[in-house]
């Protein structure tokens, strides 16, 4: 074939299993959604209630509505640069509270900010705090899978029992969720058989165990329930007043909003927390023969919607599976316990992360990085709190090293309560984890590290370029990313540059003589990609 020359464009599929760094920070976005859950008043009340609003180094105004509920009025707050609002939402209690009542309601929370914040809703009756994370944008999908733990009861609180739940909130009018619950549901909702619910925007529904009778066991609560819907939706877990069997006479409400199937990941590390016995850790599959690991030991092998619970006495595991799974962590500080859902390695964590101490109780942290960052850390630009002596390597992947650092009840000089603290790491992206309590209290726990979307890069498909033609090419790059960059095997000149994903290749002589060239498009982001797709070279 004279003075022709076949580009084979190579396909890579960058795939951000979760924490991908989005604008530097943890958790970052311009709106968010919530259907708030209910806890019992008769354990110790059901407010106050917060939404902690942390800024970035641009100033935000944020207004918080219903939008399903025409009698409320938004409220809309400015929160300077670099710094933290607590908004006390604890008269609208009545409204927030999404009951489980097999109906559809109007208490969908939505946050909407001119910048980029983080953003998380607090549960802080003394005695049954817990914090729910929200995830933004990437906690928005059509497709969940229900992680919650099923070894601890609900205390026995009356005449309003405790119970576990799975809460909804819709983005849009007329969105249809189908549910696939695994285990019998209140209100007359057996197992293995689906059910409908029909949602306009703001509309929430919570399904619910336990609600009428005390004595249902754990291990029925909903773990591997499927949700579906045909628009974006959010879904949030709670499981209130839980007490840890053999670890005393602690009762604590846990929760966290979850994010999509498309999020997960096939690696996580967990790290334990103050608990007195071991921490809990859950892994639920969404695919069949999907093997589980623990520092490389095989556990068990799940089908789609069945859940593995590790008890976890050491300081840190590796845990990895063959399919995208879910992990969750119970862990707290004596026999008061909170729940986070951890974010997988790929991409793991974010360059900043912002968020502020709730109370003067002990507050921890865990913070885990690829090793060969750890010494390059800041929080609030001091370089000298956070040090590389303090990290040790993962032992069951010892490319990841992690650190615990507590301060005690009262000790506030470094972590003030109610101030925007900020971690920074000038290298790399990491994940931390906050818990802020006590052991006589209750327990916040959450992850603040980036939950992002797959990223998925296509370059197209092979083509023959003849003479002194050129070649058109037409990339794609999407889902938790939209910028890419072109590279050549060869010597050619891209118009008008390597970064415009519909650029023109112009071959040189050097790409004719040699008769072939593969030009690879790559996504931009920090992260390091999943594994790419393996294509032929056609000679």
């Amino acid at each position: 074939m004279d003075n022709c020359i076949r580009s084979i464009k190579k396909i890579l599929l960058f795939t951000f299993f979760a924490s991908c760094v989005y604008s530097g920070n943890a958790q970052t976005s311009q709106e968010f959604w919530l259907a708030p859950p209910v806890i019992t008043a008769d354990h110790a009340g059901k407010t106050p209630i917060y939404l902690r609003i942390t800024s970035g180094t641009v100033a935000a105004t944020v207004t918080i509505d219903m939008p399903a509920n025409a009698g409320f009025v938004p409220l809309v707050v400015n929160v300077p640069a670099n710094s933290t609002l607590s908004q006390d939402l604890s008269v609208f209690v009545a409204d927030l509270e999404t009951p489980a009542n097999d109906a559809a309601n109007n208490t969908g929370l939505h946050i909407v900010s001119t910048e980029e914040i983080t953003c998380y809703y607090e549960l802080s009756p003394t005695n049954n705090p817990d914090i729910w994370a929200l995830k933004g944008s990437n906690g928005l999908g059509t497709e969940f899978y229900v992680p919650v733990q099923n070894i601890w009861p609900n205390g026995n609180y009356t005449p309003e029992l405790p119970y576990t739940s799975f809460d909804i909130v819709a983005t849009e009018d007329n969105t249809v969720v189908s549910i696939y619950p695994k285990t019998d549901l209140d209100y007359a909702h057996p197992a293995l058989t689906a059910f409908t619910v029909f949602l306009d925007r703001g509309q929430t529904y919570s399904a619910s165990v336990g609600q009428f009778d005390i004595t249902i066991p754990p291990n029925q609560n909903p773990a591997g329930t499927v949700i579906v819907s045909n628009k974006d939706i959010a879904v949030s877990i709670k499981d209130d007043s839980v007490n840890p069997t053999g670890y005393g006479g602690c009762r604590d409400v846990m929760g966290d909003q979850i994010v999509p199937t498309d999020i997960l990941g096939m690696e996580y590390i967990a790290q334990k927390g103050f608990l007195n016995d071991d921490d809990q850790v859950y892994i639920l599959a969404i695919d069949n023969n999907t093997e589980v690991y623990v520092d490389n030991v095989y556990q068990t092998t799940l089908f789609g919607g069945e859940m593995y619970n590790y008890s976890m006495s050491e300081d840190a595991i590796f845990i990895n599976t063959t399919k995208p799974s879910y992990v969750i962590q119970n862990s707290g500080f004596g026999c008061e316990v909170g729940m986070a859902i951890l974010p997988p390695l790929n991409c793991a964590g974010s360059e900043s992360v912002s968020f502020m101490r709730s109370t003067s109780e002990q507050f921890g942290l865990n913070i885990l990085v690829k090793d060969g960052n750890q010494g390059n850390f800041e929080l609030n630009g001091d370089a000298t709190i956070i040090q590389a002596t303090d990290f040790t390597q993962v032992p069951g992947d010892p490319t990841w090293v992690y650190a615990q650092f507590s301060w005690a009840n009262g000790d506030v000089a470094t972590i003030p309560v109610g101030s925007a603290i900020r971690v920074t790491n000038s290298t790399d992206v990491f994940a931390l984890g906050l818990m802020n309590g006590g052991s006589t209290s209750g327990c916040r726990f959450g992850y603040f590290s980036e939950f992002s979307a797959d990223v998925l890069v296509d370059a197209g498909s092979d083509d023959v370029v003849c003479g002194n033609d050129t070649l058109q090419l037409m990339g794609d790059v999407s889902g938790g990313a939209q910028q890419g960059f072109w590279s050549t095997s060869g010597t050619g000149t891209f118009i008008p540059d390597e970064f415009d994903l519909n650029a023109s290749y112009i071959p040189s002589v050097n790409d004719e003589a040699n008769g072939s060239v593969i030009l690879t498009l790559e996504s931009i982001g920090s992260c390091t990609p999943a594994s790419p797709l393996t294509v032929s070279t056609i000679t």
